[in-house]
């Protein structure tokens, strides 16, 4: 016995520090296993709380084709005469959406708006723009 406290007080005695029995409780309590598991199960629930109130907030997203290029020939006939005729097409568009959860339904209400473009080149040349100014939806699970 006389050994293992000389043990124990030597590093206190080198360090010039001394601890009492309530600091020796406390080390003891904070540096334990079942401290760092309760410390590290507040920290979970807190993120739990968190996403948990996250899926509250409007969400937010835009999303869009890049252009797309599509070439194709087909026969067609004028008059009784067969040709050739070549269509090349560029295609691209971009939507953007928002969407917010209504509490105690389940359901939510989104705007979106969106804008496409079609270009046709070859022997017919034109462009098309297609625009959605503002949609608006509520979906009900």
């Amino acid at each position: 016995m006389k050994y293992i406290f000389i043990i124990l007080f030597i590093p206190s005695i080198l360090i010039g520090e001394e601890l009492t029995l309530h600091d020796c409780i406390r080390i003891a309590q904070s540096k334990s296993l079942r401290a760092k598991n309760i410390e590290l199960n507040k920290k979970q629930a807190e993120y739990a709380h968190t996403a948990f109130n996250a899926q509250y907030l409007p969400q937010l997203s835009l999303s869009g084709n890049i252009p797309g290029y599509t070439n194709r020939i087909q026969e067609e006939s004028f008059k009784g005469e067969s040709y050739l005729q070549s269509y090349e097409t560029w295609r691209s568009s971009l939507n953007l959406q928002i969407n917010q959860i209504i509490p105690f339904t389940g359901g939510y209400l989104g705007v979106s708006s969106g804008l496409s473009r079609t270009d046709n080149f070859g022997t017919i040349e034109n462009s098309h723009w297609l625009s959605n100014p503002v949609v608006i939806t509520y979906n009900q699970p």
